[in-house]
C-alpha cells in the first residue's frame, strides 16, 4: 500500500470517535444534516465515485444512516483533530491535482513519471 493511503487510513481510524456535523445544501440529503460519526473514507475510484470526486467520507448520521459526504459538508468543534484528518485524507488529492493534469494520487502514481511521483511523495511527507 502507498504511504499516503496508509496515513489516510490511520487518520481515519483515529477520527472515528470525533463528533462531526454533516451539513449539506443538497436538498435530497438535508434530512441527514446534524451530528454524525466517521465510518470510512473512499480513497480509490469505484462504481460510485470517480477519482475526480474523491476523497469521500462515509459518515453515520444520528438516524443510523450511512451517507457519503464531501470535505466541505463536514465540520467539527475539535479543529485540531479535524485538521489532522483532512491533511492525511484530502491533502494527497490536492497535491496530485496541483502537480499537473492528475485527477488524484491514484492516477498520478499509475501514470506519472518517477520524478513526478517522487515530487508528490516529498510534498506529502512535508505536510505530515
Amino acid at each position: 500500500m502507498n504511504d499516503w493511503k496508509t496515513s489516510a487510513l490511520q487518520a481515519t481510524e483515529r477520527a472515528k470517535n470525533l463528533a462531526l456535523v454533516f451539513n449539506t445544501d443538497d436538498q435530497s440529503f438535508q434530512l441527514h444534516n446534524g451530528p454524525c460519526h466517521l465510518r470510512a473514507v473512499v480513497l480509490e475510484p469505484n462504481e460510485h465515485f470517480d477519482e475526480e470526486s474523491l476523497p469521500v467520507f462515509i459518515v453515520e448520521t444520528a438516524h443510523s444512516q450511512e451517507v457519503a459526504a464531501f470535505q466541505n459538508e463536514l465540520s467539527c468543534e475539535n479543529t485540531e483533530e479535524m485538521a489532522s484528518l483532512l491533511i492525511a485524507v484530502s491533502a494527497p488529492f490536492s497535491v496530485a491535482r496541483r502537480l499537473g493534469d492528475w485527477t488524484g494520487p491514484n492516477h498520478l502514481i499509475k501514470e506519472g513519471s518517477a520524478e513526478e511521483i517522487a515530487q508528490f511523495n516529498a510534498m506529502i511527507r512535508m505536510r505530515a
